[in-house]
């Protein structure tokens, strides 16, 4: 299993994808996904980030990594009809 990651290089932010696999864990300083970035740099002064099992307070410039969020939608999920709990005429059009 291999997981994307974009690098972080001295707190800049490159829209470059990595691709890592867990064994990589304890190589890095992971930061998570909703990490504001604002004109390719990490906002703030301190933020969190993890390494292996540990969690620190870091600088941005140590971070190394941060995460992705993966959004997957398929397209059989665009032909599921919107339902409402109460709403008995879209209920009905699914059965049909």
């Amino acid at each position: 299993m291999t997981v994307p990651y974009r690098r972080v290089v001295l707190g800049q932010v490159p829209m470059r994808l990595s691709i890592h696999r867990p064994s990589d864990d304890k190589k890095y300083h992971w930061h998570r996904q909703n990490t504001r970035v604002e004109n390719g740099r990490i906002v703030g002064s301190a933020s969190r980030a993890r390494r292996g099992e540990s969690f620190f307070e870091i600088a941005p410039n140590r971070v190394d990594m941060i995460g992705i969020a993966l959004r997957i939608h398929s397209v059989g999920s665009g032909l599921i009809p919107f339902l409402e709990h109460d709403d008995a005429n879209r209920a009905l059009m699914a059965e049909a």
